[in-house]
């Protein structure tokens, strides 16, 4: 009668269990959601990227991403004693929810699992597992419910292998050490060692296996119960198999009990046995408790010394001796499944595993016993004399024999794959640069052919060389580099590439050409165009001329070559336009063609233009060779004429005991002429020097050449005998920010009476084109908001290399805005490193500031701390005193701001307004906080990973923050100053600054509350209690939202009163 009675039950939980997974009327479903960044340790949850666990907080946030298709792999050991309080864990999903994904445990252990739900169902780390979960390891669990309690799962209708669980398990009805009840799912190669306890359905490893399937798994802990009570399995039901695994531990209840499982009905049990202790009124067995029918067991034995059970027909009782003999076990497989140690019972290969070695290029045997050895050539054996033996080399493929000394005929092989090696370290080489042609990309250097690359979580893509160019990315993109794997040995670890802004090649923008203006008869021709951060060109005109003349068509053709990090390729045929023109380009080309409408005549009124002789007879430029020198091609700038030189004999040093003719050859410029010159009219310094009348033919014959000396004081040189003084040259000036400077010509240039640039004689060999602009856009240059005592100016020239000879700049700053401790400095920008370098041995008169350099590039004075030597990063006015801000007016916190900027706590922006609606990062609001507390001392040493990224102006204040910690950085290490601060963020802050615990808070009263972090819930809370922060509207408190200076001076102020109470 009990029977039918208790199997009917069975059926209608069946049922039930069948019903809750299709309806969820067991609890409350929990929405899924997309996994953001911060979330895990990392990886994005694919297949080759699984999301990362390296904390318990991470693990705890498995529960909101259930869903089929995500990966998931532990990284280290996790603790849960932090969630061991009042009731403990919560199980991970719910009965309308259960885990679907795929959970890696890479062998990592899950330790202090601790639960006090007596009076609640589906009990264990999960509710119900639904997905695959492998190499899981839970250590020191303390686990009670009341039905379907297990210390991995309360149930399974997925696949758990390679697992496994240790403490104790107790509950009511289904209770197993690892799964509660194991309902059309599969475990194997899987086992518990604690203690389980319960009143039905009670088993080692799982309570009740319905529809189940259990392999290569054991049990040792000691089971107690009341009914259908087993040692591996309370209850083995309905197409329940169970082969291949064993039970060790003590077993008492009071019916339908058993050493392996309590009742098997309508299910199979082979080649399996139980060595425990086993108590308890009829039907009770050494394997089985109740057999029904009596056809379940197969070559399944138990010891019937050790179990004090003699029955029959339920398994085959052997004595211990027997038990300890392979011949008992002849139906059973050891070669594949079992292997049995002198004097020992049988024991699983399947928990002999390899796994990656310690050294590269080795795998490891591990959970190996004493008495076996090892072969990986079938030859020599090596004794194993530990659980473990590591860093065997080998290759992928090879085979390892395992074997027992004696007998030796019990033997496995264990063939190596490319997952049981140890793989490589990953590259460092490799670096991202622009794309050299195509915009939207970019290129991964530094490789070579034997490595491959993926994006993202694409496919790897084999390399060919040494580059990769022309790579289509976005900024935030992921490039994952590695070694290939070999026929033998597995792919090496992945090198990770970010990509910013920087990396990747833009499109020239910018149609209009400017600076290139009609032609105007009598004006002078253009030959730069106006500064563009995307490109610099050259104008050459047709018909060739130095002034406009009328009544002439003129063409520019504009020779366009992108700056660095912009290309051409991808910029329209016709995309290019020049004011007052009709503009051509090709496709994917920088050469455009401006054409001009003719220009207007010159009015008949005008005087005409009349030319008169050369008079300058002196041509400066041309000195007498010296042994070793370098010939002069050009003369030295003059008004009248430009001219070329000749030597003859032809050379490129002047060689000693050599007599030089130069012959120079002038070409009167625009209102001068030849016409009226005398013969021998021309002379040169230290030459004997003839011409022909009307001519600009000039010959200077030299004396012969010898070894010089040069007194660069005076002036003077001595050489062929004779001594004299070179002429003085004339300085080329300009006023407007753009020089052309003839080579062997001093310059000076300036630009607004606030940069003036000096160019001495020989500080280049060719013509310098010179040109100086003011950037306008400086945000991107100053990430950290550096003080800026003067513009930033950008210099270019039409060459590339250095200056031969220092070049003299000088720069008005604004002295004002220098404090005590602090000094100008001039500044040029590395457009490589991205960063801001100092020019040394500045000098400074006055409110100018005068450096020499041999570059030019973007230049600009900011105010350098004295005793750092770092450039001072506070963006605000120094004046602690009330300012009428041009947009606090009429603001919801004008008080408060005000008030903020009275006592100090805050301050406004130079430019006159106070933006209180600008977000807030972390590094300003530490600077504020510490404002408002002003606490002593330096503070605590900051070791973050980005404290380089740490503004001078908020490093004190975010020492002291830490120090009090009330600050903290990022698992990751970093501090992360530049980053907006969460609302979050600022409720766990304003909370540690009022003294409260942020301990772990299970929910809050906000109607976001899910979206509000665990970690921060607790402060979150107590600031809405203190009335310091409220919610938005609709009750939300939008934990994520970036906090605004307006919001962060009204909070602080809110701080300020509760402590001063």
């Amino acid at each position: 009668m009990y029977r039918v009675y208790k199997k009917g039950m069975s059926i209608f939980l069946v049922l039930l269990m069948v019903l809750s997974g299709i309806l969820g009327v067991v609890g409350p479903g929990e929405m899924t959601a997309s996994a953001a960044a911060s979330d895990f340790a990392g990886g994005t949850g694919t297949a080759s990227d699984p999301h990362q666990i390296a904390t318990a907080d991470q693990l705890d946030e498995v529960r909101n991403h259930l869903e089929a298709g995500l990966y998931f792999e532990l990284t280290a050991d996790i603790d849960l004693s932090s969630y061991a309080s009042g009731e403990g864990w919560t199980p991970i999903g719910d009965m309308s929810n259960s885990f679907k994904g795929n959970m890696e445990g890479n062998g990592f252990k899950i330790t202090n699992l601790k639960m006090d739900r007596q009076g609640q169902t589906f009990i264990g780390l999960f509710v119900v597992n639904g997905g695959i979960m492998t190499n899981l390891i839970l250590e020191n669990i303390e686990v009670k419910g009341y039905g379907n309690v297990g210390g991995l799962a309360g149930r399974n209708h997925g696949t758990i292998r390679n697992s496994y669980a240790a403490g104790s398990v107790s509950g009511g009805r289904y209770v197993g050490g690892l799964v509660g009840v194991n309902f059309n799912g599969t475990i194997a190669n899987s086992n518990a060692t604690g203690s389980v306890s319960g009143d039905e359905y009670v088993g080692g490893l799982v309570g009740s296996n319905t529809f189940g399937s259990i392999s290569n798994s054991y049990a040792t802990g000691n089971v107690s119960g009341s009914l259908e009570v087993g040692g591996l399995v309370g209850e083995n039901y309905s197409n329940g198999t169970i082969r291949n695994s064993y039970a060790t531990g003590s077993v008492s209840g009071y019916r339908y009990v058993g050493g392996l499982v309590g009742e098997n009905s309508y299910g199979t049990i082979s080649n399996s046995y139980a060595t425990g202790s086993v108590s308890g009124n009829s039907p009770v067995g050494g394997l089985v408790g109740e057999d029904f029918p009596a056809t379940g067991s197969t070559h399944s034995f138990y010891d019937s010394n050790t179990t004090g059970q003699l029955d029959t027909g339920k398994g085959t009782g052997k004595t211990t001796g027997e038990m300890k003999d392979p011949t008992t076990f002849s139906d059973w497989s050891f070669s594949e499944d079992w292997y049995m140690l002198s004097g020992q019972y049988p024991q699983l290969w399947a928990f002999i595993a390899l796994t990656p070695g310690t050294n590269v290029g080795t795998t490891k045997l591990n959970n190996i016993p004493n008495g076996m050895e090892y072969s990986i050539d079938s030859t020599n054996y090596t004794a194993i004399t530990g659980s473990s033996v590591d860093n065997i080399t080998v290759d992928s493929g090879d085979e390892i024999l395992v074997r027992v000394v004696s007998p030796n005929s019990i033997a496995k092989i264990f063939t190596v794959d490319k997952t049981n090696i140890k793989p490589a370290a990953a590259p460092q080489t490799a670096v991202l640069t622009v794309g050299t042609t195509i915009p939207g990309t970019t290129k991964l250097n530094d490789v070579t052919s034997d490595m491959e690359y993926r994006i993202n979580t694409g496919s790897y893509t084999t390399i060919v060389g040494a580059s990769v160019d022309n790579i289509a990315v976005e900024v935030g993109d992921r490039i994952y580099v590695r070694v290939k794997e070999t026929i033998t040995q597995p792919a090496s670890n992945e090198q990770l590439l970010t990509v910013d802004a920087g990396d990747i090649r833009k499109l020239i923008a910018t149609a209009a050409i400017d600076g290139v203006t009609a032609p105007v008869a009598g004006a002078t021709p253009v030959n730069v165009v106006t500064y563009s951060a995307e490109y610099t060109a050259v104008v050459s005109w047709s018909p060739a001329t130095t002034l406009f003349v009328g009544e002439t068509a003129y063409t520019a053709t504009i020779i366009i070559t992108p700056t660095a990090g912009y290309t051409l390729t991808g910029v329209p045929a016709n995309f290019f336009s020049v004011a007052g023109a009709t503009t051509t380009n090709a496709a994917d080309s920088g050469v455009v063609t401006a054409l001009f409408p003719a220009t207007a005549a010159i009015p008949v009124t005008e005087v005409p233009v009349t030319t008169v002789p050369i008079a300058t007879a002196g041509i400066a430029g041309v000195t007498a060779p010296v042994t070793g020198s370098t010939p002069v091609t050009t003369v030295t700038y003059s008004v009248e004429y430009t001219a070329t030189v000749s030597w003859s004999p032809t050379t490129t040093l002047f060689a000693q005991g050599t007599v030089y003719t130069a012959t120079i050859t002038i070409s009167p410029k625009a209102g001068f002429t030849l016409t009226g010159v005398p013969a021998n009219f021309f002379s040169v310094a230290g030459a004997t020097t003839t011409n022909v009348a009307d001519s600009g033919v000039v010959t200077a014959v030299f004396l012969a050449t010898a070894p010089v000396s040069t007194d660069t004081d005076t002036g003077t040189y001595t050489g062929t005998g004779s001594t004299f003084t070179l002429p003085t040259n004339s300085i080329v000036t300009s006023t407007n920010g753009n020089l052309t400077l003839p080579v062997n010509q001093s310059g000076e240039v300036s630009f607004e009476d606030a940069v003036k640039i000096s160019i001495p004689v020989g500080a280049i060999n060719k013509e310098l084109i010179l040109s100086i602009h003011k950037v306008l856009d400086t945000q991107i240059l100053f990430a950290n908001k550096e003080i800026l005592l003067s513009p930033v100016y950008e210099i270019t020239k039409n060459f590339a290399e250095d200056f031969s000879k220092p070049i003299t700049m000088n720069f008005t700053f604004d002295s004002t805005l220098v404090r005590s401790n602090q000094k100008a400095a001039v500044f040029y920008y590395d457009e490589v490193k991205k960063a801001w370098v100092e020019v040394a041995g500045g000098k400074i008169e006055g409110n100018h500031i005068i450096v020499e350099v041999n570059h030019f590039g973007k230049y600009a004075v900011l105010s350098v701390n004295e005793v750092t030597g770092l450039p001072v990063s506070e963006p605000v006015t120094d004046t602690t005193t009330v300012m009428n801000f041009s947009d606090v007016t009429g603001h919801w916190a004008e008080v408060s701001i005000q008030q903020a900027l009275s006592m100090g706590m805050v301050k406004g922006y130079t430019d006159g307004t106070f933006q209180p609606n600008h977000t807030v990062t972390r590094a300003e609001f530490a600077v504020m906080l510490m404002n408002v507390l002003k606490p002593q001392g330096a503070g605590a040493d900051l070791t973050f990973t980005d404290t380089a990224t740490i503004g001078a102006w908020a490093q004190t204040a975010v020492a002291q923050a830490v120090q009090t910690g009330m600050i903290t950085g990022y698992e990751d290490g970093g501090f992360r100053p530049n980053t907006e601060i969460t609302r979050a963020e600022m409720a766990v802050i304003l909370a540690k600054a009022l003294g409260e615990s942020t301990e772990v808070k299970l929910t809050t009263s906000f109607a976001d509350d899910k979206e509000i972090p665990v970690w921060a819930k607790a402060g979150v809370d107590f600031v809405k209690q203190a009335g310091i922060v409220q919610g938005k509207g609709d009750n939300e408190f939008a934990p994520q939202d970036s906090a605004t200076r307006a919001e962060a001076v009204t909070v602080l102020l809110k701080l300020l009163a509760q402590r001063s109470n």
